[in-house]
C-alpha cells in the first residue's frame, strides 16, 4: 500500500483540527475576558485556553511542515515546541485541579487567595 498518497488527506485533517483549536480557544479567550467573567478562578481557564492556542499554533502545523520538508531544523523545533506546548497544557490542568481540591476542601482559606497565588500558578506551568 502506498502511504504518499494518504499524506495530503492527513495534512488536511491536521491543518483542519489546528484551525479548530486555534479558533475554539480564541473564542474562549475572547469570552472570558469580558468584564464580568473577569474572577480570579477563569484566570487559570484563560491560561489553559492559551496553553492549548499555542498547541494548534506550534507543534501542530510543524508536524505538517514536517511530512513535506527535508531539513532537519523544524523536526528539532517539533520536537521542543510539542514539548513546550504539551506540557504547559497537561500542567496548567493540574494547577487547576489543585486549586478546585483547596476551594472544596478549604472553601473559607480558599476565598482569601490572592492574586499573587493565582499568578504563581499560572506561571508555574
Amino acid at each position: 500500500m502506498d502511504f504518499s498518497k494518504w499524506n495530503v488527506f492527513w495534512s488536511l485533517c491536521f491543518g483542519l483540527l489546528s484551525f479548530l483549536i486555534i479558533v475554539g480557544n480564541a473564542l474562549s479567550i475572547s469570552i472570558l475576558f469580558k468584564r464580568k467573567l473577569r474572577k480570579r478562578p477563569h484566570y487559570l481557564l484563560i491560561s489553559l485556553a492559551f496553553a492549548d492556542l499555542l498547541v494548534g499554533l506550534i507543534p501542530v502545523p510543524l508536524y505538517i511542515i514536517i511530512q513535506y520538508s527535508r531539513y532537519r531544523i523544524f523536526g528539532l523545533v517539533y520536537t521542543r515546541g510539542d514539548m513546550f506546548a504539551g506540557l504547559s497544557s497537561v500542567f496548567t490542568l493540574a494547577a487547576i485541579s489543585l486549586e478546585r481540591l483547596h476551594a472544596i476542601a478549604r472553601p473559607l482559606r480558599h476565598r482569601q487567595l490572592t492574586l499573587r497565588s493565582y499568578a504563581i500558578a499560572i506561571a508555574t506551568p
